[in-house]
């Protein structure tokens, strides 16, 4: 269907994936906004990978569309997990981060410290974004691999319809692997030996926003990395 009717294939994956958070029966607080996959499974396989889903299919026949459906989803599963950290009264916009994106400006991205390494699989993110996540990562790593398309226009492609955490730790830790091809891009994401840290409405701890280099990127940052433009704000 991604090569013979992608436009459906992209209609059908939103249609599936994305619950409805106002409904009650939506079971956010149990699937975090997102339908989990139906396939057969064995015991001993993965719960998330790269060729679960339409994802891997789509970014090979309609990339710009592709990366629009995952980014949906993961504003739409980021959104679900920040609120749920709000009381009631508090406001609505989801906690997160004003990020200012290479090639995009200020923007405000919900989630926590846990959405940003969702892309590493090991977090508490929804199957199905993880499974997109590795996907857009396999992906972009092929891209940058062949020198197919420069480093900076793959990072404003990735984050051009972001307004999440998950997809901003992808990237990060894409420009720390392929140092040669970003060049200095990687100094945008570089603000002192840590990203920061965000304090959940939960309990009171705070959690520095890491990605599965972090040893290497705290190094960098150590030894002279430009700092990035990140604006803490209290939604």
């Amino acid at each position: 269907m991604a090569r013979n009717n992608p436009q459906l294939l992209l209609a059908l994956a939103e249609r599936f994936y994305i619950l409805d958070t106002g409904r009650h029966d939506s079971m956010r607080s149990l699937y975090g906004g997102i339908r989990p996959h139906e396939k057969a499974r064995s015991p001993t396989g993965p719960l998330a990978a790269w060729y679960y889903g339409p994802f891997w299919a789509l970014l090979n026949t309609r990339l710009a569309d592709a990366l629009g459906l995952i980014n949906r989803m993961l504003d739409h599963a980021a959104a679900a997990r920040a609120s749920a950290w709000q009381a009631s009264s508090e406001p609505q916009q989801a906690p997160g981060l004003e990020l200012d994106l290479p090639g995009i400006g200020a923007r405000w991205c919900a989630g926590d410290d846990q959405t940003w390494r969702w892309y590493r699989g090991g977090s508490t993110g929804p199957y199905p974004c993880v499974s997109a996540l590795l996907a857009v990562e396999r992906f972009a790593d092929q891209l940058l691999d062949v020198g197919a398309i420069p480093a900076g226009d793959v990072v404003r492609l990735l984050l051009r319809d972001c307004r999440n955490l998950a997809m901003p730790g992808l990237v990060a830790g894409l420009l720390i692997r392929h140092q040669a091809q970003g060049g200095n891009l990687l100094d945008n994401w570089l603000a002192g030996p840590r990203y920061g840290s965000w304090k959940p409405h939960g309990p009171q701890r705070k959690a520095a926003f890491m990605s599965r280099d972090q040893i290497r990127l705290t190094c960098l940052a150590r030894t002279g990395g430009a700092s990035a433009s990140v604006r803490w704000r209290q939604p």
